[in-house]
């Protein structure tokens, strides 16, 4: 298992949960990373002090050449992966049956590593990445179905710009690959097998895992106890890495959103829970936030996510988020737009509600919706349970991925 990451982000939680389940079902799993900030002794990353010198070093240098563009849209992320691979990461190759890979960007795996690692590949896809010329985010750009160039988001007016040599490199290391791509959402799957680069390769869907025995439903009432929050107010939770400085994460969106609610709905206040972010000035919301910092740990998440009404995910291009995964296993339904995998998740109107793509007021109208829908709570929060216990338990994802793997390996 190759993650950049082994903790934080969307994409190391996922791997990390899925390496976790393998070990459960007797799998020999060694997760790989850059850079080790969880708990685990097990993560291979190099812990000398040089090692972690150059892990500081490595995103740096990847970034140069796109920070030769400085016309370029510096909101989202772009990478090049030209930094050769690490010796830890050679030697794990060598050893593996099996290479998996997740999100391998910010210098960690560099794009000739396919053609050299002579083992079957499946690379699970966290976003874009593996089938643009760079960007992570393609956003309405469908440039990469072809061969890239004349990149919107590096300001590039020439055709064979960064992008288009960033896919021409993939495109020589991609095709001689015994790779299997995993996309987490069928929308996700769909945009990889029009890609150009992935032509000819095999794409299955297999959605992300979790733990349904830690993300589960608890009482809301002991839950706002335990974190201090009122009882008597409608909890709207939102939260993410970077969710207030993260364009994609859509904090403007449920700005103007929150801000046409009422002031009272189902009888109570309104009240917006924020974590992910730490406490700012915010304009005039219409409503009181209270901020709850960073939080990583998942038994903590777990009793957030049951202490609140309805959690809100206004993202603008998602794959298989795992706020509303989380949220979903401990009962809280969720708002959020039809866009990206999302619909994977969420059944309108059943366990929650999929808003028109960037309509602020049918935002709010799921919002107001979820809230009023209190008194059929229990139907709602059951059917959130069961979507996850059917399709998204750790358990039967790890069964899947073992059956892929048996088949590469036999």
């Amino acid at each position: 298992m190759l993650n950049t990451f082994d903790s934080g982000g969307g994409a190391a939680r996922s791997a990390y949960r899925l390496h976790q389940g393998l070990l459960r079902k007797g799998v020999v799993s060694h997760f790989v990373s850059q850079y080790n900030k969880s708990t685990d002794p097990e993560i291979i990353c190099g812990t000398g002090r040089i090692d972690k010198l150059i892990a500081l070093l490595r995103p740096i240098a990847d970034a140069i050449p796109v920070n030769l563009h400085p016309q370029r849209d510096k909101r989202k992320p772009f990478s090049t992966a030209y930094v050769p691979v690490a010796q830890r990461v050679r030697k794990a190759a060598v050893e593996a049956d099996i290479i998996h890979l997740h999100w391998v960007t910010h210098g960690f795996v560099n794009i000739p590593f396919l053609t050299k690692a002579r083992r079957p590949v499946v690379w699970t896809l966290h976003d874009s990445w593996p089938f643009t010329g760079g960007c992570h985010l393609p956003g309405e750009c469908h440039r990469y179905r072809d061969a890239c160039g004349f990149c919107p988001q590096l300001g590039s007016s020439r055709e064979w710009d960064l992008t288009r040599l960033n896919w021409q490199r993939k495109m020589r290391a991609w095709k001689d690959s015994n790779m299997v791509v995993v996309a987490p959402s069928n929308w996700l799957a769909e945009c990889a097998r029009s890609s150009s680069l992935f032509l000819g390769h095999r794409v299955e869907v297999i959605p992300n895992g979790i733990d349904i025995e830690v993300f589960k439903p608890l009482d809301r009432s002991q839950c706002r106890n335990i974190l201090n929050l009122p009882q008597n107010k409608n909890l709207i939770l939102f939260g993410a890495m970077g969710a207030l400085s993260d364009e994609n994460k859509g904090f403007e969106l449920l700005r103007q959103a929150v801000a046409t609610l009422p002031k009272q709905v189902a009888g109570k206040e309104n009240m917006l829970v924020v974590f992910g972010a730490r406490p700012t000035q915010l304009p005039d919301l219409n409503v009181e936030v209270h901020f709850m910092g960073t939080m990583t740990d998942d038994i903590a998440l777990s009793v957030l996510y049951a202490s609140a009404d309805v959690m809100v995910v206004p993202s603008k291009q998602e794959n298989l988020p795992n706020t509303i995964m989380e949220a979903m296993a401990c009962g809280t339904p969720v708002v959020a737009f039809h866009t990206g995998g999302i619909p994977d998740l969420i059944e309108h109107q059943h366990s929650g509600y999929l808003a028109s793509a960037f309509d602020i007021e049918d935002l709010a109208r799921g919002i107001t919706c979820l809230i009023k829908e209190n008194d059929h709570a229990n139907t709602f929060r059951m059917r959130c349970r069961q979507k996850v216990e059917r399709e998204f338990a750790l358990d039967l994802v790890s069964s899947r991925y073992i059956e892929l793997y048996s088949e590469l390996v036999g």
